[in-house]
């Protein structure tokens, strides 16, 4: 604080430079004792009216800098949409045609290309054995939830549900649940 003071004062104020004989006039004065009571007590007061003076000049001249402005950073994370593909797997003991699909989302998620979409129907084919969907999912801020799929084929129906992926830097973990209602 005293040499941000210092250095202001020196920057507004200019300081004549001393007399040529400044520096054997102090030093004589030391040497010699006389009169030294007198210089003393007038020094004294010199010194206190000068003190006296700088702090009554400066105190209107020292204020804060309204230019500068102390902001409080705050660390937040930023939240940006997330792509997870997602792999289904359904079993078909024989082909199936006019299969119904349904998807249905979390809020926080969407299918990639369908903004908005938190349930999507369409009809699909289904081979004997495995038939894996590949889902691009779109994540768009960290959240719990599952995606819920139905298979409805000729009357039958299957219900499959799965955990969402995790958003980066979430951590939870659970197995993929199947379950067929009662027909």
């Amino acid at each position: 604080m005293e040499e941000v003071l210092m250095s202001r004062m020196a920057a507004q104020f200019d300081v004549p430079p001393p007399a040529p004989d400044f520096e054997s006039r102090v030093f004589g004065e030391l040497s010699s004792g006389s009169g030294r009571r007198v210089h003393m007590a007038w020094g004294g007061a010199v010194a206190a009216a000068l003190a006296l003076g700088l702090f009554i000049g400066q105190s209107g001249l020292w204020q804060p800098d309204e230019a500068v402005a102390v902001a409080e950073v705050v660390d937040t994370p930023v939240v940006a949409p997330v792509e997870r593909t997602v792999r289904l797997a359904f079993t078909a003991g024989e082909p199936l045609d006019d299969v119904t699909l349904t998807l249905n989302l979390p809020p926080h998620v969407e299918i990639a290309g369908l903004p908005g979409q938190h349930q999507v129907r369409w009809q699909v084919s289904l081979e004997q054995g495995d038939n894996v969907l590949a889902l691009p999912l779109r994540i768009m801020f960290p959240g719990a939830g599952e995606l819920v799929a139905e298979l409805d084929a000729e009357g039958r129906q299957k219900v499959f549900r799965a955990t969402i992926p995790d958003y980066p830097g979430a951590s939870r973990h659970a197995p993929v649940d199947v379950k067929e209602p009662a027909t």
